[in-house]
């Protein structure tokens, strides 16, 4: 019963012996192990983001001069509009004073049109006096020559 006794205490004590060591030694290395799998992953990725920050570069790159294109061709554009703009107001400025000029020129023949009459009949009248007053005249005259 004591060599049970000794055999299951010898058993016990490297059950904690071992457990310690694993727990001492082990556990770092396991650490230590999962550490460098873990930089091994990140140094495989490294080229590839390399090669992406290469990429992403050159897209930069190639975006900044797009970016300049556009905003030459913005410029270029709004400088065509205002000259089309200004161009078409004094268009439409014109014809708006050819509209004016012309409507007034109708306004004034309907007007004359119009004027006409009653000046051709102030005409006859202003005559009709002068002849009147001729007669007068002469009529006159002739009550102070007699």
């Amino acid at each position: 019963m004591e060599l049970i006794f000794f055999l299951l205490g010898a058993l016990l004590g490297a059950l904690g012996c071992w457990l310690w060591m694993r727990a001492r030694f082990f556990e770092p290395l396991r650490r230590e192990t999962e550490r460098r799998a873990h930089a091994e992953a990140t140094a495989q990725r490294v080229p590839d983001l390399e090669s992406r920050l290469a990429e992403l570069q050159s897209s930069n790159t190639a975006l900044a001069a797009e970016r300049r294109v556009l905003a030459e061709a913005q410029t270029k554009m709004l400088e065509s509009f205002r000259a089309l703009s200004s161009q078409a107001l004094q268009a439409n400025n014109q014809m708006f004073l050819d509209l004016a000029d012309t409507a007034l020129a109708k306004r004034q023949m309907a007007i004359d049109e119009l004027v006409r009459p009653l000046k051709e009949s102030l005409n006859k009248v202003d005559t009709k006096m002068q002849e009147l007053e001729t007669a007068r005249v002469s009529a006159y005259s002739m009550l102070t020559s007699q």
